[in-house]
């Protein structure tokens, strides 16, 4: 038994490109979502509601007052150990406040986390990581 010092038959030619290919749809996924970066705005969902309303009772708590109007407007995301919401929420006629909200991996089977939150933000603030 000698060493084999030749390619291997068959395919091997398509090794590079298949590499190339690889790097160039990572690149593309990442471009759309990077980690630790913010998506885009997108307009709110009933998902989007529903993580608010989770936290509504705690910050009610912390701003020491009850909000009858709570309706997600708008929202971002960021893949971290978890995801951070950043969500803008009409709380009045013209009065805003920004969430910050950290859902942990589904196998650490943790609560909802109002990590941050910004108050007297007008509808056109923007978004933005805090």
């Amino acid at each position: 038994m000698g060493l084999v010092t030749s390619d291997p038959p068959g395919n091997s030619h398509l090794i590079p490109y298949l590499l190339h290919l690889s790097f160039t749809l990572s690149c593309t996924l990442l471009a759309k979502m990077l980690c630790g970066g913010t998506s885009a705005t997108k307009p709110a969902t009933d998902e989007t509601q529903r993580i608010a309303d989770a936290v509504k009772a705690e910050l009610e708590e912390k701003e020491n007052r009850k909000f009858s109007t709570f309706k997600t407007v708008e929202f971002k995301s960021q893949m971290v150990a978890g995801i951070n919401y950043f969500i803008k929420v009409l709380v009045g006629e013209e009065e805003f406040v920004h969430l910050r909200v950290f859902q942990s991996l589904p196998h650490e089977n943790k609560p909802l986390q109002l990590s941050s939150y910004q108050t007297n933000k007008a509808k056109t603030d923007e978004l933005a990581y805090f």
